[in-house]
């Protein structure tokens, strides 16, 4: 692959990600990183726990709040139940050398509880097969310290018929995570797949005899994600 056999093999590599040796994360994180534009989409959401099957749906938005800053909101919608609950808020930062989480929120219940962590690199830019990125953070849950770490590592590309893109490469991202919580400590397989300008398109997380999966399904207009927002 490394010859030069084509100039379009060689653009390829710059611009896209080697299926041998790194990804240009630049291209498969969000085109909003980019042109600026707000986006919002939702995803199918499988959670299996105790024998039992949870289908319910992700939404999320993805928006430029500064020159070198964006937003990633997560809710969940409860399809049984026509309710929006908070999950998740981050705020990430483009550097010289990558993508960084700056600050990142859960659902604390009336509001959104900030996490403590450092400013940590989540996604390099060239992130090299097999290189490691960390993560950490503190928080409290229902009156309990908790405590979570992980690592995930870059590991090739994959072509895929993913849904509203066709046939694609898909940058593969393999980790653990661990948390710690009431002295237990509960440590899950994560794997993530990333398309290119839609940033995260397949995320599986295996705990023990649990899983959650969540997987793309479209893009929606402003006016449908905050029809999903009033249903709390």
């Amino acid at each position: 692959m490394r010859v030069l056999v084509a100039i379009i093999l060689l653009a390829a590599c710059l611009n896209g990600c080697s299926n041998v040796d790194d990804a240009n994360y630049r291209d498969y994180f969000s085109a909003t990183a980019v042109d600026g534009k707000t986006r919002h989409y939702v995803y199918n959401t499988v959670t299996k726990e105790e024998g039992e099957v949870y289908n319910n749906k992700a939404i999320r938005r993805i928006s430029k709040i500064s020159k070198n800053r964006i937003e990633l909101v997560e809710y969940t919608y409860l399809t049984d139940y026509d309710t929006t609950i908070r999950v998740d808020s981050t705020i990430m930062e483009m550097r010289k050398d990558g993508i960084y989480v700056i600050k990142s929120f859960i659902n604390g219940g009336d509001d959104w509880q900030q996490l403590s962590m450092k400013s940590t690199l989540s996604f390099p830019y060239n992130w090299e097969k097999a290189r490691d990125v960390f993560t950490s953070w503190k928080s409290t849950y229902k009156g309990e310290p908790m405590e979570s770490s992980g690592e995930q590592a870059f590991k090739g590309c994959q072509e895929r018929n993913v849904t509203g893109y066709g046939k694609v490469n898909v940058a593969i991202r393999e980790g653990v995570q661990k948390r710690i919580y009431k002295g237990e400590t509960i440590t899950s397989s994560i794997e993530k797949w990333d398309v290119k300008g839609l940033g995260l398109y397949r995320y599986k997380s295996i705990t023990g005899e649990s899983s959650y999966e969540m997987e793309y399904e479209c893009e929606i207009s402003k006016e449908d994600y905050e029809g999903y927002l009033i249903r709390r």
